[in-house]
């Protein structure tokens, strides 16, 4: 029985996927330890066969391809309940990772014990020694979240841990996290802001999150990628306007936070008008749709601190 199992999303990136299973194998985490679970999310680009071809030799490698294409957050849980480990470590497909980060991360799961979620020091794939992700503070009266260390160079960098709000990309948990609190939101956030809402219910549940400096992973990051593509700015626009609800506080934070996520929409049009001109008049329809659709959730739906756990993880997935 492993101890730990690697769950990767994938879609159409079957390139990207086989480098980031090939960083993996050549980790000094021992293999009979571990079991890599690839969730294919209907690829059009023979991903699953493509990978079955090239590592057939793996014995601890399972891919199960799901009938049709649900998006991440239904991936992320389909892994969980598939998953024979005590820990889950959840990476996406356009990442690698350096030989000893499985291990520094499952080192630092051991001895700051199970009510944690972990993450590595994520670097930049084209730039391997500039910070992309050392953490993130999240604004839920803005809806804004700032990278901590944001481009600064590794050399520059810092605590063994760093203590952070949410966790996204890649992130090391006990798997008894999920069976308390739930999975991803499915419902809600089936994709963008999948990542941010778990980390958010599992901090209002108590746990904490850290980015643990000696484990590295190198991204291949796309800068500004959603407001080039109407359908991830509709999601951007909802998503934001139904977090605002959810995640606040308390009444006055969630009417500023409802403000600003209005605001916010229009200066990705600003910006799209003078750096991203690409399907110009789509995004526009994104945007208008995205605050529609998310105005018409958010007022039937009840903020987390509102919720019992118990009954909300029944509704979640």
């Amino acid at each position: 029985m492993p101890d730990l199992s690697i769950i990767i999303p994938t879609y159409n990136r079957k390139d990207q996927l086989v480098k980031l299973i090939a960083s993996i194998l050549i980790s000094d985490f021992p293999k009979e330890n571990y079991e890599i679970i690839i969730i294919d999310d209907c690829s059009t680009d023979n991903t699953p066969e493509y990978i079955r071809k090239r590592f057939i030799d793996i014995a601890n490698l399972f891919i199960y391809t799901k009938p049709e294409n649900k998006r991440k957050s239904n991936s992320v849980n389909l892994g969980w309940h598939k998953a024979k480990g005590q820990f889950l470590f959840f990476i996406d497909d356009d990442t690698e990772i350096a030989p000893d980060t499985i291990s520094q991360l499952y080192a630092d799961s051991q001895n700051l014990g199970a009510d944690h979620l972990l993450c590595p020091l994520m670097l930049y794939y084209d730039q391997p020694q500039k910070i992309w992700f050392a953490g993130l503070k999240l604004n839920f009266w803005t809806t804004t979240g700032k990278f901590i260390y944001k481009n600064k160079q590794l050399a520059d960098v810092i605590p063994d841990r760093i203590e952070t709000d949410a966790i996204i990309t890649a992130f090391f948990v006990n798997k008894k996290i999920f069976d308390t609190i739930g999975g991803f939101n499915e419902k809600l956030f089936p994709f963008q802001f999948e990542e941010l809402d778990f980390c958010v219910r599992a901090k209002t549940a108590g746990y904490k999150h850290f980015v643990i400096t000696s484990a590295k992973l190198w991204h291949d990051h796309q800068t500004g990628n959603f407001i080039n593509n109407p359908w991830r700015l509709y999601l951007e626009v909802k998503n934001r306007i139904i977090s605002a609800k959810l995640w606040s506080q308390n009444r006055p934070q969630i009417i500023i936070s409802h403000i600003f996520a209005l605001l916010i929409p229009i200066s990705y049009l600003i910006l799209k008008s003078s750096l991203f001109r690409d399907h110009y008049i789509a995004c526009i329809k994104a945007v208008i749709n995205g605050v529609c659709t998310g105005q018409t959730i958010a007022k039937n739906i009840t903020p987390y601190y509102k919720r019992n756990f118990n009954d909300l993880k029944k509704e979640i997935c």
